[in-house]
């Protein structure tokens, strides 16, 4: 069901490539409308934050934290949300 959605048909790697692209680029728009937000934007961590979590969260202005909250990035899991905007 996934790869269908990721996946447009046809053999042409090109015209996949611009369809994910477009698919990463909505997705990284609902970060960014959380970051541009011009009132501040509070987040409540409880539990585990992993992942696109983290990446949420920090596009809030204040993030507030329970006492067993905690945070895990994997590497691989990075590689759609990255901001080249970000790096200076």
């Amino acid at each position: 069901m996934a790869s269908g959605l990721l996946q447009p048909p046809g053999d042409d790697v090109a015209r996949k490539s611009w369809y994910l692209r477009n698919i990463i680029t909505r997705y990284q728009e609902t970060f960014s409308v959380i970051e541009k937000c011009p009132k501040p934007v509070i987040a409540a961590i409880h539990g585990g934050c992993i992942g696109a979590g983290v990446d949420l969260i920090t596009a809030c202005d204040i993030r507030y934290c329970a006492q067993d909250a905690f945070f895990q990035v994997k590497p691989g899991q990075r590689a759609g949300l990255h901001r080249p905007e970000a790096d200076g």
